[in-house]
């Protein structure tokens, strides 16, 4: 199964902090939602409402970014580690 790994200022969002999980699922998009569905307190750093993933979230399928890729369609086979790299605010 996919993994997907949880970056540290995610995990602090988590009742109980986790470094990753394993979510079967055939594209990013599905292993996201999915995610979402199992730890709902991510779902606001990674999608608007109508679930399109935020801008300024960066998505990668081992090292390479998912909108070079095919986006959330990007297809995934069970030993590919997806990275999130939520948005930052700073200045």
């Amino acid at each position: 199964m996919p993994t997907i790994l949880i970056p540290a200022v995610l995990r602090r969002q988590l009742p109980r902090p986790v470094t990753e999980v394993s979510i079967d699922a055939a594209t990013v998009g599905e292993a996201l939602t999915s995610l979402c569905y199992i730890h709902p307190e991510l779902k606001p750093s990674l999608f608007k409402e109508d679930w399109t993933l935020r801008r300024f979230a960066k998505v990668f399928v081992d090292e390479e970014d998912i909108h070079i890729l095919n986006g959330l369609n990007t297809k995934l086979a069970p030993e590919d580690e997806i990275l999130i790299l939520p948005p930052i605010a700073g200045g």
